[in-house]
């Protein structure tokens, strides 16, 4: 589900940095959430995870990462 909300969050700004074979800015750890969540933590880099992954990940790789916007389980009022 955080990959459909990631392709979402870089089509919404006309971005589509997995389409190249290589980019030195983005990322891809398709197999182990886990994984992106470590490699975010050594390389200094964002990443978008689900609350699981977070609350599963070692204090170490947790405590050199920051929460700037966290989910909850209330749907958002939209206008339309």
């Amino acid at each position: 589900m955080t990959n459909i909300k990631e392709s979402q969050l870089f089509i919404t700004i006309s971005q589509i940095p997995w389409a190249f074979a290589y980019s030195t800015w983005y990322h891809q750890y398709p197999c182990f959430p886990l994984q992106a969540i470590q490699g975010a933590s050594l390389l200094s880099e964002y990443t978008l995870i689900d609350c699981g992954t977070w609350l599963s990940s070692f204090d170490s790789v947790m405590s050199d990462l920051t929460i700037f916007k966290a989910g909850s389980d209330e749907l958002s009022k939209q206008s339309h």
